[in-house]
This record gives structure tokens, sequence and C-alpha cells, in this order.
């Protein structure tokens, strides 16, 4: 047989170097249909070309097929050296090209092709696309939406797929499992691995083997409603027996309460811990009589399966009916709903990226009790005007006399003059110095920066709470596609700006998270308000927060470079769609400064995964 193939492949070869305007298909057909016949197999190319379906490729491709042949030979010839060279030929491999090779030849009639010799039969020389395309892997998925219908076949195919695991024929067995351990397959498996199934079966109060005269109905009496010589229903996963009215009322009580949600509905019988399995429950019901409540119970059943389940969760949109599916197991701080949605899987907070939760709940949770309370502190506390003490007065009338000797109305802050300082002149002195008052009222440099952050946060917060709200950016784009009609933009203009939109959104959500990871992780946080108001620990403040900015120095100079590109983007931006005009000057340098925050992004999203040791953060 490797004889034959040697043989194949000299005379389409040489078939080549006399027709080389032929497709190598042609040659190679026509070699074997002449049984290696060189004579004949000329002929019936000549009788290929007279035809009007041949197949002919340009001098350049046929010249690189010829040296991809040469090149798959000698690779070959190496390979069959270390081959048994006893091979008998039984005819059996002789065959041709199927129409779907010969179909994605004829569409790449203009492309360099990729010729790949296969050993095991004699159709050596098999068209295809370049391998670098099929090695193309598909972006990871981090996680999918699912609706109700989807969730309950979700749910049918991880009990299948535990079932097939542990090698369970019963899948109720395996439903049932699957509750006791709240839907932690992972769990459950290495149970199996560790302890056996039958550890598996006491644990979930399952039996392993059922009679089958404990499965038939009998006749006797009910021991919940007492009542005498009525038909009995066994549960074969305990063996207790209740009449139908008793078990559909118990069901039913089960499921209008909502019982079902608690995870496991389990038999009636007292202390009993067998749990009741779906289509145990769903045979005492009638699909016409009780459908509300059968569309109650799959709608409980998705409650539970979703609040049990540890990678599911339902949109924070309380119009959503959606939940999300968390495929990965890196944390994941963004995702979106089909609503349109962007939440935080863990916590449901914005996305946050790269915040722990904790880290950015603590810090929306002190900007909101930070306003209450300098608020408080504000009505209820007054400044020296000169030493710039901090006094409080719980009783007492206005006139303070400060530690430091001076003399000053509590009311307003101002000077106190004695008796002549009444209520109208100190409303006056009030209104006169509130805007003074409130400049002064900043405790510390490390209160200023703290207020130089949340502004920060609060701008690119209320930025993009506007655009998801009023969507402005996205009807302005629309707009312009209506009203141009192609005219001045293209569809490829359109989809750069739908994608400089989506990279305007995306940097901002990350600066507003990285405004706030700064703060709390360079440890802004830890330096109390009540510290700063002694001036003995003034200097040592100063020193420290000084400390602080030359540790985040790098990750500041991110910032600000992301902050300036983005700002840059965006007037860019407003002004194309403004205007609604096609600037090709306008198109390049957004085309530079899209580059630009994208190269920023993956910067700060290294320093953090690099330098900050957050290797387990994903973006």
């Amino acid at each position: 047989m490797t004889n034959r193939k040697e043989r194949i492949r000299e005379m389409v070869l040489s078939l080549n170097t006399m027709f080389p305007e032929v497709n190598l298909q042609v040659l190679h057909q026509a070699v074997i249909e002449s049984d290696l016949d060189e004579s004949l197999a000329i002929e019936k190319v000549l009788l290929y070309c007279d035809s009007e379906n041949v197949e002919v490729l340009d001098e350049k491709v046929a010249e690189a097929l010829v040296d991809q042949v040469n090149s798959d030979q000698q690779q070959q010839h190496h390979h069959r050296d270390d081959q048994d060279d006893e091979e008998v030929y039984d005819g059996s491999d002789d065959q041709v090209y199927d129409e779907e090779i010969e179909e994605e030849y004829a569409d790449h009639d203009d492309e360099e092709e990729e010729i790949i010799y296969d050993e095991e039969d004699d159709s050596a020389f098999v068209v295809e696309e370049p391998k670098v395309v099929k090695e193309e892997k598909a972006p990871k998925q981090f996680f999918k939406i699912l609706g109700f219908h989807e969730l309950l076949q979700d749910q049918e195919s991880e009990v299948k797929q535990v079932a097939d695991t542990i090698q369970l024929k019963s899948n109720v067995f395996v439903e049932v499992m699957l509750k006791q351990y709240r839907w932690n397959s992972e769990k459950l498996i290495r149970d199996y691995g560790e302890y056996g199934l039958q550890y598996l079966l006491e644990k979930c109060g399952l039996r392993n083997n059922v009679s089958s005269e404990d499965s038939k109905n009998e006749i006797g009496m009910c021991d919940a409603c007492y009542s005498d010589d009525v038909k009995l229903y066994r549960y074969d996963m305990c063996g207790h027996t209740f009449c139908k009215s008793c078990w559909k009322d118990y069901i039913c009580t089960f499921v209008t309460e909502s019982a079902f949600n608690n995870l496991n509905v389990k038999c009636m019988a007292y202390g009993c811990k067998s749990i009741l399995t779906e289509s145990y429950m769903l045979s005492f019901l009638d699909k016409n009589i009780d459908a509300e409540l059968i569309n109650r119970f799959y709608k409980t059943k998705v409650d539970s399966y979703v609040a049990d389940h540890f990678r599911l969760k339902w949109c924070p949109n309380p119009k959503c009916g959606h939940v999300i599916k968390k495929l990965c197991d890196e944390n994941l701080f963004y995702v979106l709903c089909k609503c349109g949605e962007e939440c935080c899987f863990h916590c449901d907070n914005e996305p946050h990226f790269p915040c722990p939760c904790a880290v950015y709940s603590k810090f929306i949770s002190d900007v909101k009790n930070e306003t209450a309370s300098l608020q408080l502190i504000k009505k209820s506390c007054q400044q020296c005007p000169n030493c710039k003490t901090v006094v409080f007065k719980n009783v007492g009338c206005d006139h303070i006399n400060c530690v430091c000797g001076k003399e000053f109305c509590y009311r307003c802050g101002g000077d106190f003059t004695g008796y002549q300082h009444d209520y109208e002149a100190c409303m006056k002195h009030e209104a006169k110095n509130v805007e003074l008052n409130e400049v002064e009222f900043e405790f510390s440099i490390v209160e200023s920066l703290y207020q130089k952050i949340t502004q920060l946060w609060r701008k690119h917060r209320d930025w993009l709470e506007e655009q998801k709200t009023t969507k402005h950016y996205q009807l302005l784009i629309d707009n312009t596609k209506i009203h141009t009609e192609y005219t001045i933009f293209s569809k490829e203009d359109f989809k750069f700006l739908n994608s400089t939109l989506k990279t305007v959104i995306r940097s901002r959500r990350l600066l507003r998270s990285c405004y706030v990871f700064a703060f709390m992780f360079f440890g802004f946080d830890k330096v109390k308000l009540e510290k700063q108001v002694l001036g003995q620990f003034r200097n040592d403040f100063k020193k420290e927060v000084a400390a602080l900015e030359t540790y985040g120095l790098l990750f500041d100079t991110h910032l600000d470079r992301l902050e300036t590109f983005v700002s840059q983007l965006l007037v860019s931006f407003d002004l194309t769609l403004n205007t609604k005009q096609r600037d090709k000057a306008l198109f390049l340098e957004m085309t530079n400064k899209t580059n630009l925050v994208t190269k920023e992004q993956q910067n700060i999203v290294e320093f953090i995964n690099t330098r900050m040791l957050m290797k387990e953060i994903s973006y």
C-alpha cells in the first residue's frame, strides 16, 4: 500500500508539470480512475480539460500547492521509516472527493490552500481551510441568562448529569439527593466517592430496595383522617401509606403556602425524613381542575431551585423575571441581563471591578452615612474662630468661652459682643459667614482627599445612571441614522459609533470603581474623623497622607491618563453626533483615543492583577 501511495504522488506531480492549470483534485481523480496507468491518466485529464466543469487554479496557487506537496512528501518519508512495510492493499481505500470538499475548494479559488496527506486512504490530496482558523477558540462565557422554561430544563439536565456520574438509574432518587444537598452537585459527587451510595441513601431518607408488594396500593384505614376501608397510596421511598384525599390536601397546603420554597416537602408520617418527589406530588393533581395549582407548583419549584443554587441569582430588576447563572469560578463583578440591568453577581450592587464586594458596599454605606453625619455635626457643634477647636454644647446659653480665651457665639460662630449680640445681629452674622463656615469646616487634608474621591465617584456614577435612564447618546446615534439615511455615514461608521459609546461606558464604569479601590485599598478609610480634630496629630496625618499618595502614585497615574483620554474621546464623540457630519479628522481622532483608552484599561487591569496580587479578580 505504501508503494501505491508513492506511485500516486509521483503521477500527480508529473501530471501537474504537464497541466499546471488543472486542479490537483482533478489530477488525483484521473490517476485513481486510470488505475495508475500514466497514458490513460493523461487521456482522462485531456477529457476533463475539454469539459465545461473543469476547475482551474491560478498559476501562483498551483506553485504553492506543489511546494506544499513536496514538503508533505518529505515529512511522510521520515514518518514511514518507522512503520511496518508489510502492508497489503485491498483496493477498498479508493474514494472520490465528497461534494462538501469540492464546494469548499470552489469557493476559495483565489486563496492559497493547504494540502493535507492522509495515510489511511488513497485520497491523498484533501483540500481544507487553513488549520489556524479551526484552532481559534470561542471566548470564555462567564454567565448566561435563563428564562422560566430554560431553568426547568437546566434543572433536569443537572439531575441527569449527576445520575450518570453516580450510576443511579432512578432520577427520582437523584432529585431527592440534590434537594438534600441544596443542588450542590460537586459536594454530592464528592460524598459519593468518599462514602458510597448507601451513605447517600441513608442521609436522604431513601430505601435502596423497594419490593413490588410495597408498591401496590391497598385497602385499609388512613392514619391521617382515620377513615376505614379506603384506598391507601404508598410512597415507595419510605413505605408510608395515606388516602388520596389526605395526600392531596397535604400537598396543596404546602404549595399554596409556598412551603416548597423551604427546599423539602417531607412525608406526612411523623418523624419521617423522606422527601416527596415532584412526580409523586403531581400524581395527585388534575391538569384541568388543578391547573392554577400546578402552575404555582412549578413557580415555587423554580424559586426553590434558584434560592438554593449557589450559581443562580435573580436579576435585581424587579420588573425582570430572568435568572443569571454563573459559569466561572472567579469573582464575577459584572453581569448584563437581557433587560439591560448591569450588576455584580455577588452583591447586586452596580459593577465595581476591581473592588471586592465588601469594600464597595462599605464605601457606599460610608458615603451615605458621612453625608448625614456631617450635617448632624454641623448642626450640633461649632468651631472656634481662633484655634479651630470643635465645641459641642448640650445645655446652656450660646456664649462660648474657648480654652484659647476666644469668646464667640455658638449659634453663628461670630464674636460675642455681650447683650448687644441679639437674635437679629446673630442672624445677620450667620448669613454673612455661611459660605466661609462651609469651607472652614473641613477638619483636615484627609477629609479633603475623601471628598475629592467621592466627587469623582459621584461624577461617573451620575453620568452612567443618566445614560442608563435617558439613553442620550444611543438616541443621538439612532436619530443620526434616521436623518442621514446612510448618505453621510455608512453602516461601518454607525458600528464604530456604537463601539465607541460602549468603550466610554466601560471606561467610566471602571473609573467609578477604581477611585473607590484607590481610596479604600490605600488605607484612607483608616484615618478616623475624631483623630483629625486633635492638633497634636495633624503633622503625623500629613506624613501618612504623603506616604499613601506615594504608594499609590503609579495607580493614580493610570487613572489620570484614562480620565483624560475618556474626556477627550467624549468631546470628539459629542461633536460628531451634534454636527451630523462625517469629519475624517474627527473619526481618526476618535480611533486614536479609543485605542489609547483600551490600552490604558489593560494597564489598569494588569497593574491590579500583578502588582496588587489580586489575580483572583476577573473583569
